[in-house]
């Protein structure tokens, strides 16, 4: 894969993981070398043991976002929840207690969507979950 801080290239891999949210097990893990994220969703979806059976939903980070990701993982009728890039902090409480989501208009792009969606208490909520759910996965597994 190229290289972040130069020109040149280096061996690196990507390494993908479904993790279940009530157990915090490590259900299914890929790895790749593609520098990006987008074409790893449904790979690491599909490594999940047949006999655990079908996620419900699948919260992702901003780098899974794409039209296609959301359109495969409801077609498998897996409940996406992918967010569509980085949130900024609400500059206060009362601010984001008074911003309510806009509903985009039914011929939006499925990003438009899914942003508004994620904007949405109890999706927002669901998505939130990633985050002490998956990462502290990663952050535990020493290689």
């Amino acid at each position: 894969m190229q290289n972040s801080n130069n020109d040149g290239f280096d061996q690196h891999d990507k390494a993908q993981a479904a993790v279940e949210q009530d157990s915090f097990l490590m259900v299914a893990h890929t790895l790749s070398n593609h520098p990006n994220d987008q074409a790893e969703a449904i790979p690491t979806l599909e490594a999940i043991p047949l006999a655990l059976g079908k996620p419900k939903a699948g919260a992702l980070d901003n780098g899974y976002c794409s039209a296609t990701n959301i359109a495969a993982m409801e077609a498998r009728d897996i409940e996406p929840y992918i967010a569509t890039g980085r949130t900024p902090h609400p500059p206060s409480w009362l601010t984001y207690v008074a911003q309510q989501p806009t509903l985009p208009p039914a011929d939006a792009s499925p990003k438009v969507h899914m942003a508004y969606k994620l904007q949405t208490e109890i999706d927002g909520a669901i998505y939130r979950l990633r985050k002490c759910t998956v990462e502290p996965q990663w952050h535990s597994v020493k290689l």
